[in-house]
């Protein structure tokens, strides 16, 4: 990990009381959690 650089792993769960997510939903929500954390966070999503 490069200095000045942090590795954290978070879990989270989807779901939905009106109806049962598509995979197209899932996707939506993963891209608005990853905008906002890089946002707020500046956190950037390694592969």
């Amino acid at each position: 990990m490069p200095e000045g650089k942090k590795s954290v792993m978070f879990r989270f769960w989807l779901a939905s009381d009106e109806k049962t997510l598509s995979s197209g939903d899932i996707d939506l929500l993963r891209e608005r959690l990853l905008k906002k954390l890089e946002f707020v966070l500046g956190a950037k999503l390694r592969y």
